[in-house]
């Protein structure tokens, strides 16, 4: 279960379709950017039992209350503060990619994105609310398993074929998105997701919600080792979507639709037209 939700939280809707949207206009940008996450959610790993015997004997359940057992009630309510603040963006990353995907199913219906932005909130405030932890820990597991189907079996496997084998797409990839560098933006956002994985919010919930202090540091770890086979896969998805989806920015605004219209691609130019062709998979 543990392994489930820590793959679910890292690769939710911003990891998939951001990403990939990165790899899509700047190529390695979006691998030089995962792997400091990557490196930190190992190091997480290894403390995640210790913070799970810490919230077992202590009955902690957060960071604020670990802060108000350790210092004092108003600096629970500070870091708590601090928590929704910094928590915002995050939040703001789902709701983005959920308003994408609405936005897109609903064209035909004139929703607009801020509509499916207004939608994806109440959802995640009504679901979230309503179960706490536990339900937001059961949909992760089914996230979980609709990823290991549909992300890293049946996108890659079919845009192959799409494609006309690995050999076509290397052919026509440009080289230049394989170079690795570094600039001014990269390096800030190294340094900021490598600082936010260590103190985030969400996985120190997570670990002290462990049944056990072993389940907490391998949950955190297998779960972070699926996360770094992701990174590969989005990589190659975004890059692929240049060739199957070459006009993505322009006509929707942004390169994150990439990965959600994917699906379609057999399909996009007969999209009106019913019934649907026999190739295409919808």
């Amino acid at each position: 279960m543990l392994t489930a939700t820590v793959c679910a939280s890292i690769i939710g809707g911003s990891a998939m379709m951001g990403r990939a949207g990165v790899a899509y206009t700047t190529g390695f940008k979006a691998v030089m950017t995962a792997i400091p996450y990557l490196l930190g959610m190992f190091i997480f790993s290894a403390i995640a039992g210790r913070i799970q015997d810490v919230g077992k004997r202590r009955n902690v359940n957060s960071i604020p209350e670990l802060f108000h057992l350790r210092f004092s009630r108003e600096a629970r309510c500070i870091l708590a503060l601090m928590i929704v603040f910094t928590m915002m963006g995050t939040v703001a990353a789902q709701v983005t990619a959920t308003a994408t995907i609405i936005k897109m199913l609903g064209a035909e219906f004139g929703i607009s994105y801020e509509a499916g932005a207004f939608v994806a909130t109440v959802i995640f405030i009504i679901y979230t609310a309503a179960s706490g932890l536990f339900g937001v820990v059961y949909t992760d597991v089914l996230q979980f398993f609709m990823l290991i189907i549909f992300v890293y079996m049946l996108i890659p496997i079919s845009s192959l074929r799409f494609m006309g084998g690995f050999s076509v797409f290397w052919q026509n990839l440009d080289k230049s998105y394989l170079v690795p560098h570094i600039d001014g933006s990269i390096l800030g956002d190294i340094v900021t997701y490598l600082v936010f994985t260590l103190a985030g919010a969400e996985m120190w919930q997570r670990a002290f919600a462990a049944k056990s202090r072993k389940a907490a540091t391998q949950g955190m770890f297998w779960g972070t080792s699926v996360y770094m086979f992701t990174i590969a896969l989005v990589f190659f998805m975004g890059l692929a979507a240049r060739q199957i989806l070459p006009n993505v920015t322009a006509e929707y605004g942004s390169s994150d639709a990439s990965f959600p219209l994917w699906p379609s691609a057999y399909c996009l130019r007969d999209l009106r037209a019913w019934p649907w062709p026999e190739s295409c998979p919808l």
